[in-house]
C-alpha cells in the first residue's frame, strides 16, 4: 500500500469570505492530510504531537502552530490526554485584505519554509492569544452586522501577533526591503499558489490578468526577488519536498501532484534548485524522518 495524504476541503472556505474559526478536539489521531488553505492553531488542552512534513514537535497548552497550503501534517494525542485547540483556517486570498502596509507580512507567510512554524508560548502570551482566538470565534459564529469587516480586522491582528512571536517580538525587517506588492501582482502570486498543479506560463498569466508579459515579468522580479520560473519552481518544490518527507508515494506520483509532468522534469528541477535528486533528498531524511500514515489506494 502507498501513503496518500488526505486532501481536505472545507465548503466554508469557498464562500466570498474564506475563513473559518472553531475549537477542535483530537481524541487520538487526525491522520496525515493537506489542504489548500492556511491554518493557525493554538493548543488550549491536552498533550500530543504534530508531524509536519515528516518532522514531529510536541503539542501542549500554549503550542502555536502555522500550517501552509503545501504542508502535509497530522495530529496525535497522548492516550487519555485529548488535544483541544483553536483553529483559524483561511484562504490565501484573505491575505489581500490585510492592507498595503503589511505587504512584507504576506510575503513572509508564504515564504514559510524558512520560518519557525511552531512556538511554545508563555502562559501570559497564551492567554492573550486565546482571548483573540475566542473573539474571532464568537464573531464568526454570531453573524452580527459588519461581520466581514470585523473578521478581517481580527484576522489581521492575529497575523501580526503571530509574525511578531515568530520574530521574538521584533518587527522582523527583511534584509533587503522591497516595495509593497501591488494588488494586481499579488493576485498573480496568489493564483500561482492555488494553481501550481496546472500548466502555468508567464504568457498565460499575463493574458488571464490582462497585463503585458514583459511588465508582469519585471513586476514579479521586483516584488518577489525571483523570476516567474524561479517562483513557480519554488512553490512546486515545496509541495514535492513535503510529499517526499511525509509519504511513501512514488516519485512519479509526487511529480504529478507537484505540477511537474514527469519524474524526469522533477529530477531536473531538484538538481537545479536543490543541488540533489528527489531520491537522495528522501534518503537523507531517513526512515525515522518520515512518519507515515498508510492507507489503501482506492
Amino acid at each position: 500500500m502507498t501513503t496518500y495524504p488526505i486532501q481536505l476541503t472545507d465548503p466554508r472556505l469557498s464562500s466570498p469570505l474564506p475563513v473559518a474559526v472553531a475549537i477542535h478536539k483530537v481524541e487520538r489521531l487526525f491522520p496525515a492530510h493537506r489542504h489548500d488553505f492556511l491554518e493557525i492553531s493554538l493548543v488550549i488542552g491536552g498533550y500530543g504531537e504534530e508531524v509536519v512534513n515528516g518532522a514531529a514537535h510536541p503539542m501542549m497548552p500554549g503550542t502555536l502552530s502555522l500550517v501552509l497550503p503545501f504542508h502535509v501534517h497530522e495530529l496525535r494525542a497522548n492516550p487519555g490526554q485529548p488535544l483541544r485547540l483553536y483553529n483559524c483556517m483561511f484562504g490565501v486570498e484573505m491575505l489581500r485584505s490585510v492592507g498595503e502596509e503589511l505587504e512584507r507580512l504576506k510575503e513572509r507567510l508564504l515564504e514559510g519554509s524558512a520560518r519557525r512554524m511552531f512556538l511554545q508560548l508563555s502562559e501570559a502570551e497564551t492567554g492573550k492569544l486565546a482571548a483573540l482566538f475566542e473573539e474571532l470565534r464568537e464573531e464568526y459564529d454570531q453573524r452580527r452586522s459588519l461581520r466581514s469587516a470585523m473578521l478581517k480586522t481580527r484576522l489581521t491582528e492575529l497575523l501580526i501577533r503571530v509574525d511578531r512571536l515568530q520574530n521574538g517580538g521584533a518587527e522582523g525587517q527583511p534584509e533587503q526591503e522591497r516595495p509593497g506588492m501591488p494588488e494586481k501582482v499579488w493576485k498573480v502570486v496568489s493564483y500561482m499558489h492555488n494553481r501550481y498543479q496546472e500548466q502555468l506560463s508567464l504568457s498565460g498569466l499575463a493574458n488571464t490578468f490582462h497585463m503585458n508579459r514583459t511588465y508582469l515579468s519585471e513586476e514579479l522580479r521586483r516584488h518577489t526577488g525571483k523570476s516567474f520560473l524561479q517562483l513557480l519552481h519554488e512553490i512546486r518544490l515545496r509541495q514535492a519536498c513535503a510529499l517526499l518527507a511525509s509519504t511513501d508515494m512514488t516519485i512519479c506520483a509526487i511529480a504529478y501532484e507537484a505540477g511537474y509532468g514527469s519524474s524526469q522534469t522533477l529530477h531536473k528541477a531538484f538538481l537545479k534548485y536543490k543541488g540533489t535528486t528527489p531520491g537522495e533528498y528522501r534518503g537523507s531524511l531517513g526512515a525515522e524522518g518520515r512518519q507515515l500514515q498508510t492507507i489503501p489506494q482506492n
